[in-house]
């Protein structure tokens, strides 16, 4: 039984970060959309740091 509980909160787990990486997309066209064209790069670029430092926090 414990083998069964370990892998589904393991399969659980890879879902939800899957989920959260696709979220991060979806908050950058937000953000872009709400803002002036000349800021998009800047924009961008932070989004690209939130998920790379949050990827890195997780290893």
């Amino acid at each position: 039984m414990k083998e069964i509980d370990y892998t589904l909160n393991t399969l659980m787990m890879l879902i939800c970060g899957t989920l959260v990486i696709f979220m991060q997309g979806g908050f950058a066209t937000v953000e872009v959309s709400l803002n002036a064209s000349r800021n998009v790069v800047n924009i961008l670029f932070r989004n690209l740091m939130d998920f790379c430092l949050g990827a890195s926090c997780i290893c």
